[in-house]
């Protein structure tokens, strides 16, 4: 028996039917609002009031309401279970499975960078070279590279080192096997490397550049192998050493008499005259020879018209002297603030000790110059500064010096580019390289052309050989562009990592290397791309409410969709667009928290974002039904930047807006669209923001 009901009040129960139709656009007759229908009629129990509440000409106009099942409950349709799947509030789930997939896939993605840098210098031995305390860390974790930030700080320390050591670490490389294939074919950026490195470091060890270089010229500089730089570069050398220790200073804070004293030995004749042969006797253990003859038998020829070349040497000691007197003035003051203790000396001291120390070393270029008899009548010219060869190597020994001091001073991003630039200007100087490269081209294909007419096996193994060889040469030329990016890469990374101060810094610098912004060039590289993406940005268009709308009206915004997109690189409409990387896209859209997204955008201005004793403003419920925006969307990629234009078709998403609302704007209100199915048709300028590659077909 249907117990007796209490009395109930008209005007609350309208407000709670009303509520039912607001809810789900009619009024769903449950056994939860049976009772309440049973009072009205007047029914002992509720088993009728489906079919009593027909007879009422109110209720059943305009469909407002819709009969449901026995008291007991009923089984719901499939489209009452989508719906009540749809009902359901999805805010507090969303926002944590958010936050847990985020932070998820950023330490996924971090571990899949760690494994990738360790495979590459598993398999890359110029990596395994320039990083090897890193590359041993990592091996030592090896398994458990996936729990990295435990290692943190053995990282850290490791990155450290390296960059610490990272001349030594270059010199081993140079001196490696692995680059013999690519000096072969350039032996000359060998000699050009290792004599800068020598340079670089006995600056390193705090010698006197006077010291330095005649060190050099004695101990490290070969005329057999420099003359692949330039025939004159060697005896060039001699000559300034010549000069330079013929100039030495007895006070022992100077190296080279001073502008005035050098001026002496031209003060007269016979004091030159004395003064060449001092030189000549010199040049009696030793000789000089240029390419254009030997200066001791220059000297000899012309002992009798000694002062007709008296102005050219006296020009020559001179600018000799001046950039020495630069040199040991930086030098000395150096010194003095050493030896008083004080660490006041900075990156511009020792830059301006180096970079005047360099000046001076060019002056060998001029020493050709020696041979001639008349200034007015230049027979034999100075070495071409702008000779490739010889740019590379000047240009080498000054980038290598300041790669040390960057090093000293800490600026381990500096030195990375300065590396990276002599890395560039050695092995891919098109000046240099391409003509080497094109004879090595030409080379292989006339072996090769030779090796198809041949009929003789062992001569056709002979040239097979050959050609095998000029194949491995070539290929070492497409090899190191790509070690170089490697490297720019993982220094970069390692420099940042060794800079941190906690872990938490540590965190924020890996985050920075897997996690690149740039993601979005991966599209416009790769063949094929499939993702998990994300697009943001404003749009136009048409929209349509329907059961409203008639026809479609303009429409703008802001539109956030997340789906899948499907993307070939290098193609415009599906057209190949050769080297130009511009990317056509596929995207299914599946959400679309652009009215989220918007607020975002702007919620950091509020005062609720102002307040700093407050906790972070939580949006009101939302349900997953009013963020599910299905759509199909043409998306083209533009070159070098994230943005492409995007066009297609959506189901609008059911939430509209999120705003500020209230008389101190601190109040955060959800609009809805009144649960109408909302099409739209649009166009936007949109930020392209892949979430997370789930394959990738290179090139």
């Amino acid at each position: 028996m249907f117990a007796q009901q209490p009395e109930r009040r008209v005007f609350y129960d309208v407000l709670y039917l009303k509520s039912l139709y607001d809810k789900d656009g009619k009024i769903r007759i449950s056994p939860q609002n049976k009772p309440l229908f049973a009072y009205y009629f007047n029914l002992k129990n509720t088993t009728n009031v489906d079919t009593v509440i027909k007879k009422n000409p109110f209720f059943n106009l305009n469909g407002i309401y819709e009969a449901g099942g026995a008291s007991g409950g009923t089984i719901p349709s499939p489209s009452e279970l989508i719906q009540s799947i749809g009902s359901l509030d999805v805010t507090n789930l969303a926002d944590g499975l958010a936050k847990f997939l985020v932070e998820r896939t950023k330490q996924e993605l971090s571990t899949a960078f760690f494994s990738r840098f360790k495979k590459e210098l598993d398999s890359t031995r110029q990596l395994q070279l320039l990083f090897p305390v890193t590359y041993k860390s990592l091996t030592a974790i090896d398994v458990e590279i996936y729990n990295y930030a435990a290692y943190t700080d053995l990282l850290r320390e490791s990155f450290q080192k390296d960059l610490a050591l990272l001349l030594p670490n270059v010199s081993n490389l140079i001196e490696d096997p692995c680059m013999d294939q690519l000096f072969a074919a350039m032996p000359h950026v060998r000699i050009i490397f290792i004599d800068a490195l020598y340079i670089a470091n006995e600056f390193h060890e705090g010698s006197h550049p006077g010291d330095i270089f005649h060190n050099y010229l004695v101990n490290k500089a070969d005329n057999g192998t420099l003359r692949l730089v330039n025939e004159n570069v060697y005896p060039a050398l001699q000559a300034f050493d010549l000069f330079s220790q013929s100039l030495r200073s007895n006070q022992k804070d100077k190296y080279w008499v001073d502008v005035d004293s050098a001026k002496m030995l031209f003060n007269s004749s016979v004091t030159f005259q004395i003064y060449l042969g001092l030189l000549y006797q010199q040049l009696e253990k030793k000789d000089i020879n240029f390419k254009e003859g030997s200066m001791r038998q220059f000297l000899k020829d012309r002992s009798g018209d000694f002062l007709k070349f008296e102005e050219i040497y006296q020009k020559y000691n001179i600018e000799l002297i001046q950039k020495a007197t630069i040199v040991n003035r930086y030098f000395i003051n150096l010194k003095q603030l050493q030896q008083k203790g004080e660490n006041t000396f900075n990156y511009q001291d020792y830059y301006a000790l180096y970079n005047s120390s360099l000046n001076l070393f060019e002056q060998l270029l001029k020493s050709p110059l020696l041979l001639n008899v008349n200034p007015a009548n230049i027979t034999i010219a100075m070495i071409d500064r702008k000779d490739p060869k010889i740019d590379q190597y000047l240009s080498s020994a000054r980038s290598l010096g300041n790669v040390y001091i960057d090093v000293y001073e800490k600026q381990y991003p500096s030195a990375i580019v300065e590396l990276s630039g002599v890395y560039d200007n050695l092995f891919i100087n098109k000046v240099v390289t391409n003509p080497i490269k094109q004879d090595l081209v030409r080379n292989l294909a006339e072996k090769k052309a030779e090796y198809d007419k041949l009929q003789d096996a062992v001569a056709k193994t002979a040239i097979k050989k050959e050609i095998n060889e000029l194949e491995t040469k070539i290929a070492a030329f497409a090899e190191w562009p790509a070690i170089n990016k490697m490297f720019i890469k993982y220094a970069n990374f390692a420099a940042e990592v060794s800079k941190a101060k906690n872990s938490d810094e540590v965190k924020n610098a890996i985050e920075a290397i897997a996690l690149p912004v740039g993601s979005s060039t991966v599209k416009r590289e790769a063949i094929f791309n499939v993702a998990l993406n994300a697009y943001v940005g404003p749009y136009v268009g048409s929209e349509k409410v329907h059961g409203i709308d008639e026809k479609y009206k303009g429409a703008y915004g802001l539109s956030a969709p997340v789906g899948i997109s499907f993307s070939w690189g290098h193609r415009l409409l599906f057209v190949p667009t050769g080297d130009k990387k511009w990317s056509t896209s596929v995207f299914v859209s599946l959400i679309d928290i652009g009215a989220l997204a918007s607020y975002r955008f702007t919620s950091e201005s509020t005062p609720i974002a102002k307040d700093t004793s407050a906790t972070v403003a939580q949006v009101p419920k939302i349900e997953l039904k009013n963020i599910i925006s299905p759509g199909l969307f043409l998306s083209i990629g533009i070159p070098s930047t994230p943005i492409s234009i995007s066009g297609g078709f959506q189901v609008a998403p059911n939430l509209r807006s999120v705003s500020l609302t209230g008389a101190n704007k601190d109040v955060i209100t959800n609009s809805y669209g009144d649960n109408k199915l909302y099409t739209r048709w649009s166009v936007g300028v949109l930020v392209d923001i892949p979430i997370l590659n789930l394959f990738t077909k290179g090139r």
